[in-house]
């Protein structure tokens, strides 16, 4: 299993409460939002005037053998946007 960092700004179209946008103490491992192929692990988010940005995203617990960082920006983008449609803004508030 491999981890790897994403050069793109991940972000949801929304504010999230800035009172969860740092991590807690039993967050030392980060935030973790689960995938089918890997998960993606941030370290809190800065509210925007009309967006949420997450800090430092990286994917972590997958094979990521011939991918190009084009396709691992992608699909950390698709593993948010999902959670994001799924439970709104709570996807990122909380681990």
């Amino acid at each position: 299993m491999e981890n790897r960092t994403l050069t793109a700004i991940l972000s949801i179209p929304a504010r999230a409460n800035p009172r969860f946008a740092s991590l807690s103490r039993k967050e030392a491992d980060g935030r973790i939002i689960g995938g089918d192929q890997a998960d993606l692990r941030f370290w809190g988010f800065t509210v925007c005037s009309d967006r949420t940005e997450i800090v430092n995203p990286e994917l972590i617990r997958g094979n990521f053998d011939g991918w190009t960082a084009s396709e691992i920006n992608d699909y950390g983008a698709s593993i948010l946007a999902e959670s994001y449609a799924s439970i709104g803004a709570e996807c990122i508030e909380r681990n």
